[in-house]
């Protein structure tokens, strides 16, 4: 099953909870009752005894696509009933493994949204290689890219955190918004990868600058275009 039959698969089995299923997090600014299904990460296979690290196989390789399933509705009460119905329809599926772990703090500070109720899914996802007609002549490395988070402190050019601006890295749709102290952090962002645009609003001002993704925290000074 590869990645997007992975993720069909998923959705076809939460629409049995009669609700209209989004990819991606449930919008919190949506009136229409609805769950989503956010695929977040791929993780390896659990490995055979005697295979060690990811589950390979003749150009194959197995992974675990690990999707986080939230609803949402203007009423708290049918959203939980949603969730509990998406639930009951993935216990029923048996390709499909259930996990109640909640997420990580940072990863709903990443996405700019509060906590909420939800429950991750697990479906196996296998990736193979076509077969060329001629015969090889070289073996060729897969690696998958790694993925990173860009994190650290917005403050003003005195070195006071700047709280609740909306920081947003389009090219890669990604939007977060810095906490009380000036702090923020995205997610799933490549590690190694170039330097990202980066437009940064905050009390009616904005600037554009452009960031590269670290390792380590960085700290960006709000210097507003036009002042």
């Amino acid at each position: 099953m590869t990645i997007e039959s992975a993720l069909a698969k998923a959705i076809t089995c939460l629409q049995a909870a009669h609700a209209e299923v989004a990819v991606g997090l449930a919008d919190p600014a949506s009136a229409q009752p609805h769950l989503s299904c956010h695929l977040a990460e791929l993780l390896p296979a659990a490995p055979s005894p005697n295979q060690p690290g990811f589950a390979v196989r003749q150009s194959a390789v197995s992974l675990t696509a690990r999707c986080l399933v939230t609803a949402h509705a203007p009423d708290p009460t049918r959203a939980l009933a949603l969730l509990s119905q998406a639930l009951l329809a993935a216990a029923d599926d048996p390709g499909m493994t259930i996990d109640l772990a909640p997420p990580d703090p940072a990863f709903w500070l990443a996405a700019g949204r509060p906590p909420q109720p939800c429950f991750w899914l697990r479906l196996p996802v296998l990736l193979a290689a076509t077969r060329p007609a001629a015969p090889r002549v070289a073996r060729t490395a897969v690696r998958l890219a790694g993925m990173g988070r860009l994190a650290g402190r917005l403050v003003t050019a005195q070195g006071q955190g700047v709280a609740r601006a909306d920081l947003t890295l389009p090219e890669l749709d990604l939007t977060t918004r810095s906490d009380d102290d000036g702090g923020f952090a995205f997610a799933g962002v490549a590690s190694g990868g170039p330097a990202r645009l980066l437009v940064i609003a905050a009390a009616g001002l904005r600037q554009t600058t452009r960031v590269a993704p670290s390792d380590q925290p960085v700290t960006l000074i709000f210097t507003p275009e036009g002042i």
